[in-house]
């Protein structure tokens, strides 16, 4: 098994997180909910003392809507391809304007598939169809940054249904320009976001659409 890269300290709070988000979801003795609430604080201080660029406040209102059972996120990313071999590619505005393929959380009530279709039809105005769920990925283990969430991550290959958009993007605020990319004008590391996508999975995916009998890939 791939090992991460993450350091020991962050899979150690969010681990304590998760048993803290856990307990308090179901126990019904409040000496035990006050327990688990301190373990909570202790994870926030652990990931306070370590990652500068956020304070105690911003840790805490990315915790405070996380309830339940814990259990990972899911980001769903759709792999467009249209009839010349070319990859679709969205600038990240969050991300100083660095590419990626469109996607984002997946939302409540919505299949995997559709959700894709429609990130990839706000982000870019193309309309496509998922035809294939090419790799799903923990983050962990494939050269991304580290995160405060344990992440699985969904990329589809899509097929477009129209080579012009059939309706303008509707205003995403996250992304921006869409672009065709040839694979060997597929931008480097450095120009990706890769905290989404990286180079290395791009050329993976180009391998998938030349040999689609490959089966799907998982951690």
């Amino acid at each position: 098994m791939t090992e991460s890269n993450e350091p020991r300290w962050l899979a150690w709070a969010r681990r304590v997180q998760g048993i803290a988000q856990t307990g308090q979801h179901y126990t019904e003795n409040g000496f035990d909910r006050e327990r688990y609430q301190q373990l909570a604080a202790l994870a926030l201080e652990i990931i306070d003392a370590h990652a500068a660029s956020m304070d105690a406040s911003e840790l805490t209102e990315l915790f405070r809507g996380e309830g339940g059972y814990a259990t990972p996120k899911v980001d769903v990313r759709g792999v467009v391809f249209n009839s010349r071999n070319e990859v679709l590619l969205v600038r990240e505005n969050l991300d100083g304007g660095k590419w990626t393929v469109p996607g984002g959380w997946a939302d409540v009530n919505v299949p995997p598939s559709e959700n894709t279709e429609r990130e990839v039809l706000e982000e870019t105005g193309y309309r496509v169809r998922a035809v294939k769920l090419l790799a799903c990925y923990d983050r962990r283990l494939h050269g991304h940054p580290a995160s405060l969430f344990h992440i699985y991550k969904l990329f589809f290959r899509c097929e477009v249904l129209e080579e012009t958009p059939v309706e303008s993007p509707q205003g995403d605020l996250e992304t921006g320009e869409a672009r065709w990319f040839a694979e060997e004008d597929l931008p480097a590391d450095e120009e990706m976001s890769i905290g989404r996508v990286t180079n290395k999975q791009l050329r993976r995916f180009y391998e998938h659409l030349r040999h689609p009998e490959w089966a799907t890939e998982f951690d």
